[in-house]
């Protein structure tokens, strides 16, 4: 017999997560990495599974048809965040903390005479804990730091494998 907590999380789970507070805190994390790269791929998502969290994911290609082998993992500036402290019925709280999991930086062609395949240049990522509003003003400002960094190392990409052009991508 389930209690009233498993009950409701069950519920919670079977409904439409994206009404929930914590499911809108999501699209709007989703829409600032709009804001900044509108032709570019953006996932976020709320889910209560083995703990509520809220996932990210960026990529500068828009689908597969523009990462590199189909993969999104080949994207040069691909990103993960996470994002928990939410509570199960899908309420942001004040405690929330959010981390990037993947990514951090974007991946360029080495300096010459290097031995490496590929360099990385770092974007500046700090683990933040705060309310929504405060989150959102942390990844707010990570999104322009990132679009930054990306325009001022155009030159460094790789072009040869990606399908499209970074003027299109970093406005």
């Amino acid at each position: 017999m389930l209690n009233l907590n498993e009950k409701f999380s069950q519920v919670l789970r079977e409904s439409n997560l994206e009404d929930t507070p914590a499911g809108k805190f999501a699209a709007e994390l989703k829409q600032i990495v709009l804001k900044h790269f509108p032709h570019s791929f953006a996932y976020a998502r709320f889910d209560v599974g083995l703990t509520p969290s809220i996932f990210v994911t960026f990529a500068l290609g828009k689908d597969k048809t523009e990462w590199i082998n189909t993969y999104l993992e080949n994207d040069p500036a691909k990103h993960k965040f996470s994002i928990f402290g939410m509570t199960k019925e899908g309420f942001t709280t004040d405690k929330m903390t959010m981390d990037c999991i993947m990514g951090g930086s974007i991946q360029v062609l080495p300096a010459a005479g290097s031995h490496y395949a590929y360099d990385s240049v770092k974007v500046g990522w700090r683990k933040k804990t705060g309310d929504d509003a405060a989150l959102k003003k942390h990844f707010d400002a990570y999104m322009v730091k990132l679009k930054k960094l990306i325009k001022d190392n155009a030159d460094r990409f790789d072009m040869h494998d990606l399908k499209y052009s970074l003027s299109d991508k970093v406005k």
